[in-house]
């Protein structure tokens, strides 16, 4: 097996190992491993960062940026009950039907 498969196999195998135990944020773990492949030159610069130029990877950081600035401020839970308040509290107040 020639070096390049294996260090790229390590890699793949070293990221989902992060994925799935969730050490560092998914984030963190994405670009790890892009700095990783980079330093193992499996790909070169100009690949490495094309991926930032897709409108969909931006969105996404865009919603990391977002979703990290939620938590424990209360303004989205605010927010909600304040244009959705009386819909949801008769949608909580309603039971299911049986059977």
């Amino acid at each position: 097996m020639e070096p390049n498969i294996v260090i790229t196999l390590v890699i793949v195998g070293l990221a989902l190992t992060l994925f799935v135990v969730e050490w560092f944020p998914a984030d963190i773990t994405a670009l790890l491993v892009m700095v990783m492949l980079l330093l193992f030159k499996q790909v070169d610069p100009a690949q490495g960062i094309s991926g930032f130029s897709n409108s969909a990877t931006l969105t996404v950081m865009a919603m990391f940026i977002l979703s990290a600035g939620f938590p424990g401020r209360g303004r989205c839970s605010r927010s909600v009950s304040y244009c959705f308040g009386g819909w949801v509290k008769g949608c909580a107040n309603r039971s299911l039907p049986s059977g």
